[in-house]
């Protein structure tokens, strides 16, 4: 067990003082001090290469597995181990907070009519539907800083008739730059904000990939001559 010195840091929202045990204790059951919470604060690219979009778009909640859909921070140890480091959350549950996330890059792009939660009830073109398959810190070598990885699987839909018009796999990581939460958490940061900046961009071109790919044949070798 490994005890870390964790000092205050500005992104805190609550701040605690004192040692603070990282991974291998979150089994631990009984009253102790409130967890540290910390928020998810990356940074969305305004200039995302893709075309302006002018239809309305919903975001689904993501759905994730059990041990992700919690304000536990996550933590996976070799071979396959899942764990939390302790005294320490999310503000939200993750999902929640990665809902919010993707609306608030949708909108930093500037390029899409409008964006809202699904539950707002937009008459919206497309639903984003997304699995979080990976939303945790992975200590992956021996004595080093984890790395963090956010792994999401996304799929298109369209309406009203609710078929998929595109889907893809999203895979970015961030080493932290030493084993403490403010730095973890900033390598969450970094591997998020570099995921939905890259989901941002394929969803915007997705529906007119999508249109290219579903004309008939003949059609489309007419397109491609008359360009």
């Amino acid at each position: 067990m490994t005890y870390l010195m964790l000092a205050p840091a500005r992104r805190t929202v609550l701040a605690l003082a004192g040692l603070f045990l990282l991974a291998g204790c979150s089994g631990m059951i009984g009253p102790g001090p409130a967890p540290q919470l910390y928020t998810l604060n990356p940074h969305f690219s305004a200039a995302v290469d893709a075309p302006p979009a002018n239809w309305a778009l919903s975001v689904a909640t993501p759905a994730t597995v059990d041990s992700l859909d919690s304000q536990r921070i996550a933590l996976t140890r070799p071979p396959t181990q899942m764990d939390y480091f302790a005294n320490a959350a999310w503000t939200d549950r993750a999902p929640v907070l990665l809902q919010g996330l993707m609306i608030e890059a949708f909108e930093t792009s500037g390029k899409i009519a409008s964006v809202a939660r699904e539950a707002e009830g937009l008459n919206a073109d497309y639903v984003l539907q997304t699995d979080v398959r990976d939303f945790d810190a992975q200590y992956d070598q021996a004595g080093a800083p984890p790395n963090v990885t956010v792994r999401i699987s996304a799929k298109l839909i369209r309406y009203p008739d609710r078929t998929v018009a595109a889907s893809t796999e999203i895979l970015q990581t961030a080493r932290a730059q030493a084993n403490d939460m403010n730095s973890i958490v900033m390598a969450f940061d970094q591997a998020t904000g570099a995921a939905l900046t890259q989901l941002v961009g394929w969803s915007l071109q997705a529906p007119s990939a999508g249109a290219e790919a579903n004309m008939p044949q003949p059609l489309r070798h007419r397109r491609h001559r008359r360009r």
